[in-house]
């Protein structure tokens, strides 16, 4: 600071402006007198400071300086002497004229908004709280805070809403009474009392933003608090409010009013002012800055990677804590200098610090943080209470390891080019940068920074001490919010900083935030004590931190048996000799005889060279054979190489080559893959192990190489393209198997089932160590495993007590338990290991189902076997507490390290590497040294010699010292429990001769379901064909590593690098290509398979595979099938059959007997089908009426763009050509219609000008035109004009010769027809199989020789419709008419996402569909109508069983009869059990005509109503019909039709995402005008709603007790009962 003069004030003798601008400088620093040349930031100022003194510039020259100009010359002299250049762009703010709607300011509109979205509440309290002590005159103060309330605006101003838009309204000044409640409180009381009321929320439409409570707790102690909102108020407002409130306390204990100046405008001429700036032109101040902030944020995270304790909630709450730290005197002193050095701030050297720890912390290195401003950008503002605080969002890039000078100047630079940029309000950055939006994450930035300026509000009185304490009420408006506070010594020097780390408890506990708040003084520690050093040096761990992380969570040394495995294992055998240690479904072997059996088999593996660092190739199946050759190599001393039967040769050829095993054991099922092995089954080999002892091994028999020596190899992916084999040494076999046996991971001691596969190191885990405990190793038949419904029964049967698997095959099994309704009452544990575990519903009811059942996650690669496990009581799991299961504690002997990239432990909550040491580590790969030295390291933190191995695993560790998985730091994957490297893949696909690259990643489809996706780009000219190459990779790979999808591209996309950019790659499609369902089986079947495989849709044609299902999964839809259906279904029939066609014929039993379809010889005279024949009959009576006809089906399209006339009117010509159905006429002879197929010939399309407001009408009258039926063909199309480059294309056919279903294959011909025509050919089809006259005549083939077992299905029908009602009894608006009309309405509506989710899980939990949900709820409500608790609903269904008929246009929709029974008030879940059963049933006999049905049943005959049912109900799955036209936008549109073909038909089609996901139901009610008014039928739909709400809600409610009332019916009902 420059040497000052002996007073005050003394002139500078230079420019009188220097003078005016040293005097500013005094006032805003607080000081008595400032030097030209001193300073800003050297006598204490920061960026809060310096934005009040630009203000106070402007006001006092006019002069705009932006906050980069004034920090590259922070004293008066340098202001002074550039006052005229700087610019003068913003206008003043005055006072103005109040408009009768007063707009709110952009900051109070999002406050606004968010206090809606969160229902009133104290998110966004500030509340103020003075300590008093002295004498206080209550009246006196009363009187002052009424006087504040009168003086600033925003103190009495509310909210309301007017269609949504939110407005300013000030109330009228309250009384003293009013404007400060007092309350007397007890001492001891007075925190409590003041918290809970500082907490009480805010409805900002009604509740003024201050209440004012003065609680007494004594004659001479008082605390005054000020519950604010943040609508009204900032920090900076704090100062005024103390100021002025002072002032009129001061005055009104002397009886006046208090004698301040009017302020210069009020808060609402601000927000008029910000308006009207952000309304100027595109060339105006906000313009300019707004496009620095669209650059400057563009690409910016959605949110940071922080670490949390818990996931994100859907939307954010305010539930928060706090955390104190503190920065000491010197620590400040250094930080401060730091500032000086880079003409910086304390502002931007706290915000490097926060950056790196983020960056440390695992935020990435493009760090975005909050840091509000004052927003008082005009001296006018100085003195006003009001929320003009701004947000500027600061994004620091932290890439590239700076230190911390780097990092400051970085964070200096952007912060300056966003202080020049703070006058647009954050709102108006939000909107302009368009980041995705979410209720659970602030938009731009989740962390806040501030350094407050703030004076301390303290009332200043005569006669009383008072004290400011800031009050916690628990909330948090953000993720992290870092506050400090300087604090100076009396001579300005500094003297410490006080810190507040607010946090949500939504994402983080106390301990989280207190660790974090420790990192970050540890990291300004570093920075200030040596800031050369590079961010990723910094230590982010106290020394007890790094202790715990090291030694304390890795506390599991335990001491072994000082013997080696086979000796205990032999002695295990010689306590229970006689004890069953094997068991499949035909064979029970004793410990005795499999000891006997293996003793013999280990002399001859030695005989032949087995032995010490000798390999042992197993090729087995599950057997017990298998366990002998385990248990004969481990005597043997040898290293055991198990080699899957189900690998390819290629696999299995090179894993034996590579090894080159001593001897190869095998059965003679595989002997001629390895020739010269010991094949156990074969006669001669047979006998040379007869020949020797069955005694154990004695003397030098015994060849063990102690605990260094190779135990077992195991192959697992490389990412050369080759397997490798991970050599595990005795002593790491050895601690798994006493570890396990110990029950360290589930109780071995019982039966446990040998599930995993045989090349899977969790194979040896759960049967040696089931030996070594004297238990039974149950093994299931081939077969069993791919069949979870019998593996679950043949689990029961067996009394196993522990299963070990990967989370796929355990999600089927559960899945099968529940479904078969078995609680396996001898299970104990489940054992996951290989992948992420999930807790899925099923998994939760079957840990549910017995007391003391635990679920047990294990962790470990290949080259550990398990070094993590975490077990969970049953209860915990299933009771919906715990959503992740962490991996879990190191076990015995084992240590697990989670470092950085420098391999520096982590703290907890941060992300980092798993590195494991200890017992279980591998000796490396075998003949890899290079590999292994790369993998296999030091371990810095172990004993001298001691290894670690690198995982390549992400993880964190817990605060309770437990492990959660992150995914993988590379390429590698984990499926179905194999690792798996894509390069393996990728090596196996560029040897096929067509492909030129391949990229292999993998997509997580759903949680845990990880599926392998190829991306492959062919040679030259070559068209690669999926199914080859498919065939191509499972010829070489096992089939856990063969793709699920295969994308072909003309490239692979490439990043900066010229590396495969594997994030550009396009997403797999996983969506349905084929046909839709046409029987209701298909239906259920296609709902099934893409629940499955987590799809929105699957076509019928799809092939299971190709949309990414494998083996467990193949296992998992027989399961849903076995459930629903009540149909076993082999898996291998999934294999075989593959598409759901396939699938659905082998569900499907009748049709075996149905008549195949053929090309039929024609008679003179076809006949109608049955359902044409019905329709025909209706028209006609119709027709008598003059009535319009119910049976047209327009088809209405928007056509934008270039469109051929010609070439649409020779297209519509072809597909009239293609299809018979389409120019077939009926005419009469005698009484009785018949087809009569006209030959083709050219059609003429009806094309007329028409202006555009007058379509809908031509259409209509279209549409409503009746057909000729005897003369006319079922198809007209006329194409109205609007305008060259616009037209409106109608086709309109009639119902006989269509349905819903044919609307694809039309315009699917259409569009092909339009295309070959435009390009001035012909349309190339495949001929069509037959043709709609074959189908009548087949039909009534089929009819007439029973071929569909006609005879059975018209019994089952007649019993089932016996006595039905003749009709429902509706709520009608009028009578039924003798003759009804076809004159109909429309009435549109839906159901939202969290319905549709809920229809779809009552299914799921039914065993139904979503359609019999649908069914539930709708004769639920037709009966609570009054319609009784017979309720017949009739079902369309496509009636296309042949594939013959899915391309043909033509009417083949039969309905059934849907009898639904709700007597007995059942609840939702028992009438889903009802209706499956009789829509199943109904199903099976589905291929009776229902014209058929109806004569045979004979009901009673009304032309007033339809015959059986007059309620229809339609779940819409034909899929998507579109129309195509190249140079022409094509959009379809509702006809809006106006008939009803029964009293009331609802029709619903679901929307779901791409994931398959609910995203709600469309829906439409087309009732008959003859009887229902549109109120009552619109009510309805609101009572279904009401309806499909309750059941969703508790499917165990009765339907009685469903609430069906309306809202305001009830009100009215009992005023007329009480009138």
């Amino acid at each position: 600071m420059s040497e000052r003069g002996d007073f005050a004030g003394a002139p500078s003798g230079t420019d009188p402006r220097t003078d005016l601008v040293r005097s500013i400088f005094a006032d805003v620093l607080g000081e008595p007198w400032v030097a030209a040349d001193d300073d800003f930031f050297e006598l204490g100022g920061q960026s809060m400071l310096a934005s009040r003194l630009l203000s106070q510039l402007q006001a006092a020259f006019g002069a705009q300086i932006t906050p980069r100009e004034f920090f590259t010359a922070p004293t008066p002299a340098g202001v002074a002497s550039r006052l005229d250049t700087y610019r003068t762009s913003r206008p003043p703010i005055e006072r103005k004229d109040r408009p009768a709607r007063v707009p709110l300011s952009f900051a109070q509109q999002r406050q606004w908004f968010l206090n809606q979205v969160a229902g009133g509440g104290a998110g966004y309290n500030t509340p103020l709280a003075l300590w008093l002590s002295g004498e206080l005159d209550v009246e006196a103060i009363r009187q002052a805070v009424r006087d504040v309330i009168a003086r600033h605006e925003p103190l009495r101003t509310i909210f309301p809403a007017e269609a949504g838009t939110p407005r300013q309204e000030v109330l009228e000044v309250p009384d003293a009474a009013t404007a400060v409640v007092v309350i007397d409180v007890e001492p001891d009381k007075a925190q409590e009392t003041v918290r809970r009321y500082a907490s009480e929320g805010f409805d900002l439409t009604e509740d003024a933003p201050l209440r004012t409570y003065l609680f007494v707790l004594g004659p001479d102690e008082h605390v005054l608090l000020l519950a604010l909102h943040h609508i009204a108020v900032d920090g900076w407002s704090f100062e005024p409010l103390r100021r002025d409130l002072s002032t009129a306390y001061r005055a009104r204990l002397t009886g006046s009013a208090p004698p301040w100046p009017e302020l210069p405008v009020q808060y609402a001429d601000y927000a008029q002012w910000q308006r009207e700036l952000s309304d100027r032109d595109e060339d105006s101040l906000l313009a300019d800055q707004l496009d620095y902030w669209r650059t400057a944020l563009k690409g910016t995270p959605g949110q940071l990677t922080l670490p949390t304790d818990r996931s994100r909630p859907a939307v954010a709450g305010y539930d928060g804590g706090r955390v104190r730290l503190h920065l000491g005197a010197e620590l400040h002193h250094r930080l401060a200098a730091l500032a000086r050095e880079h003409q910086a701030t304390l502002f931007m050297v706290i915000q490097a610090g926060i950056c790196a720890l983020l960056t440390r912390l695992g935020a990435g290195t493009d760090v975005p943080i909050g840091a509000p401003i004052a927003g008082r950008t005009d001296a006018a503002l100085d003195d006003l209470v009001g929320f003009f605080v701004n947000t500027l969002v600061l994004r620091t890039g932290t890439a590239g390891d700076p230190d911390f000078h780097e990092l400051i100047e970085r964070v200096r630079t952007t912060d300056l080019a966003a202080f020049d940029a703070a006058d647009v309000p954050f709102e108006h950055v939000v909107e302009a940068v368009n980041p995705v939006r979410s209720l659970g994450v602030h938009p731009l930035f989740q962390v806040l920074f501030l350094v407050d300026a703030n004076v301390e509000p303290a009332l200043d009185a005569p006669g009383l001490t008072s004290r400011f304490e800031a009050v916690d009420i628990g909330t948090s408006r953000f993720e992290l919010s870092f506050n400090f506070k300087e604090k100076l010594s009396a001579d300005g020097e500094p003297d410490g900083v006080d810190g507040l780390v607010e946090y949500t408890t939504d994402v983080y506990d106390h301990g989280t935030v207190e660790a974090m708040a420790e990192q970050l003084c540890l990291v300004l520690e570093q920075a200030a004590g040596d800031p050369g050093l590079p961010m990723s040096r910094y230590e982010l761990l106290s020394a007890p931190a790094r202790q715990r992380v090291l030694t304390e969570w890795n506390d599991s040394a335990r001491a072994l048996p000082a013997t080696d495995l086979a000796t205990w294992l032999e002695n295990q055998a010689e306590r229970t000799p006689a004890a069953v240690a094997v068991v499949t479904d035909t064979v029970s072997v004793t410990y005795a005889e499999l000891h006997a059996r293996a003793n013999q088999v280990a002399r001859e593996l030695t005989r032949r060279g087995a032995g010490p660092e000798r390999v042992v190739a197993v090729v087995l199946d599950r057997s017990v054979e298998l366990l002998v050759a385990m248990l004969a190599t481990v005597k043997a001393g040898a290293a055991y190489l198990p080699v899957d039967p189900d690998f390819p040769d290629d696999r299995a050829g090179f894993m034996i080559a590579d090894a080159a095993p001593a001897v190869v054991v095998t059965s003679a099922e595989h002997a001629h893959r390895v020739p010269g092995a010991l094949v156990l089954d074969d006669p001669e080999d047979v006998a040379r192990i007869d020949r020797w002892p069955a005694a154990k091994l004695a003397g030098d028999e015994r060849r063990g190489g102690g605990a260094a020596a190779a135990a077992y190899v195991i192959y697992t992916s490389g990412s050369t393209g080759v397997p490798k084999g991970v050599v595990m040494p005795a002593a790491g076999l050895l601690n798994m198997v006493c570890w396990q046996a110990d029950g360290g991971s589930g109780y071995p001691g019982g039966v446990t089932a040998h599930l995993a596969s045989v090349g899977f190191d969790m194979s040896l885990q759960e049967t040696l160590a089931t030996l070594a405990r004297g238990g039974t190793v149950a093994i299931p038949e081939p077969d069993l495993r791919t069949d979870p419904a019998r593996l679950v029964h043949w689990i029961d049967r067996h009394r196993v007590r522990m299963i070990m698997a990967p989370a796929l095959l355990l999600d089927s099994l559960c899945s099968a338990a529940v479904a078969e309704g078995t609680e396996l009452p001898t299970l104990t544990d489940i054992v996951q290991a290989g992948s992420a575990l999930t807790l899925g519903d099923d998994l939760r009811c079957l840990l549910a189902a017995r007391p003391g059942r635990r679920l047990i996650n294990q962790y470990g690669p290949t080259e550990t076997h398990c070094a993590l496990s975490f077990p969970v009581p049953g209860e915990v799991a299933a009771s919906g507490r715990t959503t992740t299961v962490p991996l879990g504690r190191p076990v015995w002997n084992h240590r697990v390290y989670v470092l950085d990239e420098t391999a520096r432990p982590v703290p907890p909550g941060v992300l980092g590497e798993v590195y494991i040491a200890g017992a279980g580590v591998a000796r490396g790969y075998l003949a890899k040294p290079g590999l292994t030295a790369s993998k296999f390291l030091p371990d810095p933190f172990g004993a001298p010699g001691e290894r670690m191995y690198r995982t390549g695993d992400l993880a964190r560790w817990n605060s309770d010292g437990t492990v959660t998985f992150a995914g993988r730091a590379d390429h590698q994957v984990k499926i179905r429990g194999y690792r798996v490297e894509p390069g393996e893949i990728e090596t196996i696909l560029h040897e096929h001769a067509g492909v030129a690259q391949a990229a292999v990643t993998a997509i997580e489809v759903a949680p845990g379901d990880l599926r392998l996706v190829a991306y492959v780009v062919g040679t030259g000219a070559v068209r690669l064909d999926v199914a080859e190459l498919r065939r191509h990779v499972s010829g070489s790979l096992p089939s856990f590593m063969v793709p699920a999808s295969f994308v072909v591209l003309d490239r692979l996309p490439e990043n900066a690098n010229g590396k495969v950019d594997l994030a550009a790659l396009p997403a797999p499609r996983w969506t349905a290509t084929g046909r839709a369902p046409r029987t209701p089986q298909e239906e259920l079947l296609c709902r099934l398979v893409a629940e499955v495989l987590g799809l929105a849709e699957v076509g019928v044609d799809d092939g299971f595979f190709d949309l990414g299902g494998h083996s467990l999964l193949a296992a998992k839809l027989a399961g849903r099938v076995r459930s629903v259906f009540g149909v076993d279904l082999p898996v291998r029939v999934v294999f075989d059959r593959q598409t759901v066609a396939g699938i659905a014929k082998a569900i499907d039993g009748p049709a075996s007997s149905r008549l195949p379809v053929r090309v039929m010889r024609r008679p003179a005279r076809v006949p109608l089908s049955f359902a044409q024949h019905r329709l025909w009959f209706v028209e006609q009576l119709a027709a008598r009426a003059d009535d319009g006809s119910a049976y047209h089906l327009p088809s209405v399209f928007s056509l934008t763009g270039e469109v051929d006339v010609a070439a649409l009117q020779a297209a519509i010509g072809d597909v009239i050509a293609r299809h018979e159905s389409l120019r077939t006429v009926f005419p009469l002879s005698g009484d009785e219609p018949y087809q009569r197929v006209l030959d083709p010939e050219p059609f003429r399309l009806t094309t007329v000008d028409s202006p555009e407001p007058g379509v809908p009408a031509a259409v209509a009258a279209e549409v409503d035109r009746p057909f000729d039926l005897e003369h006319e063909p079922p198809l007209r199309a006329k194409l109205f004009r609007l305008a060259p480059d616009r037209h409106v294309l109608l086709i309109c056919l009639h119902h006989i010769a269509t349905d819903g279903w044919s609307m694809r294959p039309l315009l699917r011909d259409l569009s092909t027809a339009y295309a070959a025509r435009q390009a001035g050919g012909a349309p190339d089809w495949a001929p069509l199989p037959v043709q709609y006259a074959d189908y009548t005549l087949w039909q009534r083939e089929n009819l007439r020789t029973d071929g569909t077992g006609i005879a059975e299905q018209l019994r089952y029908w007649t019993g089932q419709l016996a006595g039905l009602p003749e009709q429902l009894e509706l709520p009608l608006d009028r009578p039924r008419p003798a003759v009804r009309s076809r004159r109909g309405r429309t009435i549109y509506f839906g159901l939202d996402a969290d319905l549709h989710e809920g229809l779809t899980r009552l299914a799921g939990t039914g065993g139904a569909s979503l359609f019999m949900t649908l069914q539930v709820v709708l004769a639920g409500l037709l009966t609570r109508l009054g319609a009784g608790t017979d309720i017949p609903i009739g079902a369309a269904i496509a009636g296309r069983n042949d594939d013959a008929f899915s391309d043909l246009v033509g009417f083949f929709v039969n309905n059934l009869v849907l009898r639904t029974d709700t007597s007995g008030n059942p609840t939702f879940t028992e009438l889903v059990a009802r209706v499956r059963e009789t829509d199943l049933a109904a199903y099976a006999n589905q291929d009776v005509p229902f014209e058929r049905l109806v004569e045979v049943l004979n009901p009673a005959r009304s032309l007033s109503y339809n015959p059986l049912f007059q309620v229809s109900l339609v779940l819409q799955n034909a899929g998507e019909a579109t129309l195509e036209l190249p140079g022409a936008e094509v959009t379809e549109h509702q006809a809006g039709l106006r008939n009803a073909k029964f009293d009331l038909l609802f029709a619903f089609t679901e929307r779901r995402d791409a994931g398959g996901r609910p995203q709600g139901i469309d829906a439409l009610v087309e009732y008959a005008t003859d009887i229902f008014d549109e109120e009552t039928v619109t009510s309805l739909t609101q009572r279904l709603v009401q309806v499909v709400r309750a059941a969703v809600a508790d499917p165990g409610s009765r339907l009685g007790a469903v609430d069906i009332l309306l809202p305001g019916e009830r009100e009215k009902l009992l005023a007329m009962w009480s009138g």
